[in-house]
C-alpha cells in the first residue's frame, strides 16, 4: 500500500503525488496545500524504493531548504510497525523545522492515524472499488487538471 503512491490522497487528503513510473530515482510532483488553502507544487525524487517495506522522496534543494520523507514496514513480534519519518535539509530546512517542529509532529501523527484507518478499512471491505473510491478518484482527477492549469 505504501508503495502506490498514487492512493496517498485518499488518507492523506491534502497531498497529491503523481509519478509515472515509480522507483528508485524516479523523479515526480509532489503537492501539497497550505494552510493558505493553496497548492504548493515541487519536483522531488524518490530515494528509497523497496515495494514491499520501504518508500521514500527528497523534495527541494541540499544546500538552501528542502525534506525528505520515509515510510518503512518493520517486522514486530506477529505483527508490523510502520515508522514515518520527515528529515529536514538545508539550511533554511533546518532552520524552518525548529520553528514548527509542534506542527511537523501533530501533521505526522494525524496522518500515520489516517494510514492506519486506511489500511484497516481496505482489509475489511470487498475487492471491487466502492462508490466512494470511486468519487474520490474522479474528484482528485479534477483537481489535478485544475492544479496542473494553475501552475
Amino acid at each position: 500500500m505504501l508503495a502506490n503512491l498514487d492512493e496517498y490522497r485518499l488518507w492523506r487528503p491534502g497531498t497529491r503525488i503523481t509519478v509515472r513510473n515509480p522507483g528508485a530515482g524516479s523523479s515526480f510532483r509532489y503537492a501539497r496545500r497550505t494552510f493558505w488553502k493553496k497548492w504548493l507544487v515541487v519536483d522531488a525524487t524518490i530515494t528509497d524504493w523497496d515495494k514491499g517495506s520501504a518508500v521514500g522522496w527528497r523534495c527541494g534543494t541540499d544546500r538552501l531548504i528542502g525534506f525528505t520523507e520515509t515510510y518503512r514496514i518493520e517486522d514486530e513480534g506477529s505483527g508490523s510497525r510502520v515508522r514515518h519519518s520527515i528529515e529536514a535539509i538545508g539550511f533554511f530546512g533546518r532552520l524552518a523545522s525548529r520553528l514548527v517542529a509542534n506542527d511537523i509532529l501533530t501533521a505526522i501523527e494525524l496522518e500515520d492515524a489516517a494510514f492506519v484507518n486506511f489500511v484497516k478499512r481496505v482489509m475489511r471491505e470487498p475487492a471491487a472499488p466502492n462508490r466512494h473510491r470511486r468519487r474520490a478518484a474522479k474528484y482528485q482527477s479534477t483537481n489535478d487538471r485544475e492544479t496542473d492549469r494553475r501552475n
